[in-house]
C-alpha cells in the first residue's frame, strides 16, 4: 500500500499515462471491435453496475471463491502450525506442497472437469491452489518469532496455552491477514479462469465467455474492468489491516 505523497503522486501519473496510451492505440485501431476507448469501457462499466444480473453473476463467483478459501484454511492453517512446530511434519507434506504448487492451474482445472460436476470445478481449484499458501505462510509465521521472545517466557515460566498465545498468537494474526489478501487475490483470477473453462450456469467467468463468444469486446473489458476495482478493493482493505495490525502488536516483519 503506498503511502507516501510521492508515492501517491507517482501512481496517479502512472494511471494517467497508461489510460493516455490505451486511448491513443484504441484511436489507432479504428474499431471498438479491436480495442475499445476507456470511455467505451467506462460506459459499460457502469451499465452493468446498473444491473441486477450482475450482482447475481458476482456473488455466485464470490461464493465460489470464499468456498474455496474456507475449505483450504481449517487444513492449511493446523497443518501450519504443526509444521512450524515439528519440522519432521512438514517434510512429510512438502511433496504434497510441491504437486500442488508446481502442476499449472489449467492441468488442475482439465482434470476437474473430468472428476467433479462443472459448478464444483471453481470450487475446487480455489482449494488447490490457496492450501498450499495458508500452509506455508503460517509455519513462516511460527518460525518468525525472535530468540528474545523465546527466552524471555522461558526466564518468566510461562508455559501451556498461556506460552502459545504470547508468543505465536500475534504473528500467527498478522500471518493470517497477509495470506488472506493473496489468497482472495489469487482465488479471483483462477475461479473465474475456472469458470471460463468449465462453462457454469453463472458466475463471472460465464460471461465472459459470452462475451468473447459474440465478440462483445466492450462488454468483456467492461466485466475485467470489475474484476479490477474488486481485486484493488480488496487488496487496499487488507493493506490497511496489515498495517494496523503491525502497530498494535509492534510486529517488526514485512
Amino acid at each position: 500500500m503506498i503511502t507516501s505523497l510521492r508515492g501517491k503522486i507517482f501512481f496517479a501519473l502512472g494511471v494517467v499515462i497508461f489510460v493516455l496510451l490505451w486511448e491513443v492505440a484504441s484511436f489507432g485501431m479504428a474499431s471498438s471491435l479491436l480495442l475499445p476507448s476507456p470511455y467505451e469501457v467506462a460506459k459499460e462499466l457502469l451499465h452493468l453496475l446498473w444491473q441486477r444480473e450482475t450482482y447475481e453473476h458476482l456473488s455466485t463467483t464470490l461464493i465460489r471463491i470464499g468456498l474455496g478459501i474456507v475449505l483450504s484454511a481449517f487444513p492449511g492453517i493446523i497443518l501450519g502450525i504443526l509444521s512450524g512446530r515439528w519440522n519432521d511434519l512438514y517434510f512429510l507434506f512438502q511433496p504434497w506442497l510441491l504437486v500442488f504448487q508446481s502442476i499449472p492451474a489449467i492441468v488442475w482445472v482439465l482434470l476437474s472437469l473430468l472428476w467433479f460436476p462443472r459448478d464444483v470445478t471453481p470450487v475446487v481449484l480455489a482449494f488447490l491452489t490457496t492450501f498450499p499458501l495458508w500452509v506455508l505462510g503460517i509455519r513462516q509465521a511460527i518460525l518468525s518469532v525472535p530468540g528474545e521472545l523465546l527466552e524471555m517466557v522461558d526466564v518468566f515460566g510461562v508455559r501451556g496455552v498461556r506460552r502459545y498465545f504470547a508468543l505465536y498468537f500475534p504473528y500467527v494474526l498478522f500471518s493470517l491477514s497477509t495470506t488472506l489478501r493473496g489468497t482472495i487475490t489469487l482465488s479471483i483470477k483462477i475461479v473465474v479462469m475456472a469458470e471460463v473453462l468449465a462453462f457454469p450456469a453463472q458466475g463471472i467467468g460465464a460471461r465472459l465467455f459470452w462475451a468473447k463468444t459474440y465478440v462483445d469486446i466492450v462488454q468483456l473489458f467492461g466485466w475485467a474492468m470489475l474484476l479490477l476495482l474488486l481485486s484493488w478493493g480488496i487488496d487496499a482493505l487488507f493493506s490497511r489491516l496489515i498495517i494496523v495490525l503491525k502497530r498494535y502488536f509492534h510486529l517488526e516483519v514485512e
